[in-house]
């Protein structure tokens, strides 16, 4: 027959998290922040353009002016 402790450490050993099992979740982890940053440093590194007629708008009320 098993000790108390020993049958309590069998009941809370099956809820316990193995190793193997957060290889995948660190994984996804990982891979979906590299992937967000690349977006931002893309983002951020890139200059925002400007529609052509915005710039165009912007060109001829410069002329325009006396």
């Amino acid at each position: 027959m098993k000790r108390p402790i020993e049958q309590q450490a069998a009941f809370y050993r099956g809820y316990a998290t193995r190793d193997r099992d957060l290889a995948p979740l660190t994984i996804l982890w990982a891979t979906i922040i590299a992937s967000w940053f690349l977006v931002y440093a893309i983002g951020c590194l890139v200059p925002v353009t400007k529609p052509k007629a915005e710039v165009a708008t912007q060109r001829s009320s410069f002329v325009a002016q006396p």
